[in-house]
């Protein structure tokens, strides 16, 4: 999975390039493909929750008890130490941390956002270091903007092993329930709670904006942008995953090809079908979609064309970048404002857009793989 990594965080690096760096520039259609970017934000959730929630169910169904104190720590040396490094260099080094939440008057266009020295912000360091800051209105999208998604995953690694322990320990091993049963408990709750709160967003919360309007709420420093970004409008991408889990735990050791295809088909043309005709849940249709990637990379069916989407996503340079991607998506955005801070940036024509992106990704790419090496991979070695 680690290619699909890749190649999301890559897309996401070059959607933030030209959003900060390129936004006015001459590209044809090209805009209108990359804000389609934050789509692979939803792959992230989807194959988050299919890889955590694996282990608990593999445990579930053989009786076995899940090893949680072993998935906390993993979970710990995972995301805190790389995140801690880029936060200290961003926010004590380069004075490139966000210290202001998104703001913008009404009508005008976004602006690059205010960036600054974390020593100056304790109560603001505070609250990123504790991967709290998308709780709050005053501190949304402070910090490493992009990191707003980990407090959504902080959330879902608390509320896992409850879910887990739920379903198995207590509806299998106490009230007797199948655990081929109890394993769908969790990501169906996960499920409606999310395609609930998709509704209450789009038609309760927002209700009476204008898109201008709904934008910056969702955006600024508001409890609807804090909601927006809750684990509670984001539970049905995770159930997705969760799902995707469940279903992959019991194919192992069966051999119905066509019955896998056929659902890897549904889920894929299905999600399409749904982010097409239900536009409030646009991003749920897309969790469909990635589900049934996902799990067609991890089956790897045979016939030479989904071979080949397989392979792809195994090649080596693709893997490469699975392995860095935690890493990019932390300094991507840093480095795109110091070098729009220094004014080492280039016009905002398709050859400057481009040569924008070229040295972003390099810069980037290259602080990542040194974290990855000197800073995840030790960590990560060091659990083994």
């Amino acid at each position: 999975m680690d290619g699909l990594r890749g190649v999301g965080a890559f897309a996401i690096v070059i959607a933030h390039v030209w959003l900060n760096l390129g936004s006015a520039a001459p590209l044809g259609r090209l805009p209108s493909l990359i804000q389609r970017a934050p789509l692979f934000l939803v792959m992230f959730f989807v194959l988050s929750a299919f890889l955590l929630y694996r282990p608990f169910v593999a445990a579930g169904l053989t009786g076995r008890p899940a090893r949680v104190r072993r998935y906390a720590a993993n979970r710990v040396r995972r995301i805190v130490p790389a995140y801690l490094l880029v936060l200290g260099v961003s926010g004590f080094v380069v004075g490139a941390a966000t210290v202001a939440p998104f703001r913008v008057d009404a009508g005008m266009p976004p602006t690059l956002p205010e960036t600054g020295w974390l020593w100056t912000h304790p109560a603001l360091t505070l609250v990123n270091g504790s991967l709290l800051q998308t709780l709050l209105p005053g501190t949304v999208m402070t910090g490493i903007g992009p990191a707003w998604t980990l407090t959504v995953e902080l959330c879902f690694y608390l509320l896992l092993p409850v879910l887990a322990g739920l379903a198995f320990a207590v509806g299998t091993r106490r009230l007797g329930v199948p655990a081929g049963v109890t394993a769908w408990a969790g990501p169906a709750l996960l499920l409606v709670t999310g395609l609930v709160t998709k509704w209450i967003h789009v038609h309760v919360v927002l209700a009476g904006m204008t898109p201008v309007e709904a934008f910056f709420a969702d955006w600024g420093p508001t409890w609807q942008a804090v909601f927006a970004r809750s684990v509670l409008v984001k539970a049905d991408l995770l159930g997705i995953g969760m799902a995707c889990a469940v279903l992959l735990v019991r194919w192992r050791g069966t051999s119905r090809t066509p019955l896998r295809l056929a659902a890897i088909a549904g889920l894929v043309l299905g999600g399409l079908l749904v982010a097409a005709l239900l536009p409030t849940w646009y991003d749920t249709g897309w969790g469909l979609f990635w589900a049934g990637v996902i799990l067609l990379i991890a089956t790897r069916p045979p016939g030479p064309g989904l071979g080949r989407v397989a392979g792809f996503f195994a090649w080596r340079p693709v893997h490469w970048a699975g392995e860095v991607s935690y890493s990019v998506y932390l300094w991507h955005l840093p480095v795109i404002l110091v070098l729009a801070r220094a004014g080492w940036t280039a016009p905002q024509t398709s050859a400057g857009f481009a040569l924008n992106c070229a040295v972003v990704v390099a810069v980037t790419y290259a602080l990542a793989h040194l974290t990855w090496c000197f800073v995840e991979r030790p960590v990560l070695r060091r659990a083994r």
